[in-house]
């Protein structure tokens, strides 16, 4: 009988070690390790430059034309919902069109509150997964889309005028609308022309 009792107290007291020593490895691994050496760190705002970003592989057609996803979702009470994008997808699609949708990084936030990948979002909208692009951390979408848009000479659905963008919103093609009345509206406006 003390045999068993010892034995079941070794036991407890390996696992209760074993817990323990877990714990203390998932605290240390995603801990940041100590500077070394330089001034402290400040908590200076600095404005980085972003990250490089790799050109996304594509599948371009024709019909194929770039959606600013994060700006089309606010066609509706001016406010993010998955339903103005699908009105606006189904529109496109049925006047025969091919979209390509762009998000920021943090759409996944905008709509369950988590990250999500093309993949997922595919589930939301419809998409194939290869036709969803989300801007890594850091980055905006605006940057893409226009390059991407200038590069490929495609067409931008997007009430965004992207003013900020002197160099290259003028060469892209857009096309703006609303959803009135449960009815999407689309005009297409043609790039500005050097006279």
């Amino acid at each position: 009988m003390n045999d068993i009792l010892a034995l079941t107290v070794l036991v407890f007291g390996v696992l209760i070690v074993a817990l323990a020593l877990r714990g203390f490895i998932r605290a240390h691994r995603n801990a940041k390790p100590p500077r070394s050496g330089g001034p402290p760190e400040r908590a200076v705002h600095r404005r980085r430059a972003a990250p490089k970003v790799s050109d996304p592989v594509l599948e371009l057609n024709p019909r194929s034309l770039l959606v600013d996803g994060s700006n089309v979702m606010h066609w509706i009470d001016n406010r993010p919902t998955t339903e103005a994008l699908q009105r606006v997808l189904a529109a496109l699609r049925n006047a025969g069109n091919d979209p390509i949708l762009c998000f920021d990084a943090n759409i996944g936030y905008k709509l369950v509150d988590s990250h999500l990948d093309p993949a997922e979002l595919a589930r939301f909208f419809g998409v194939a997964a290869r036709n969803i692009l989300v801007c890594p951390a850091g980055t905006k979408a605006d940057d893409m889309i226009l390059r991407l848009a200038v590069e490929h000479d495609l067409t931008v659905v997007s009430n965004d005028r992207y003013r900020e963008y002197t160099d290259l919103a003028p060469k892209i093609s857009r096309m703006t609308g609303q959803i009135k009345d449960g009815k999407v509206e689309l005009r297409l406006r043609s790039p500005v022309t050097a006279s």
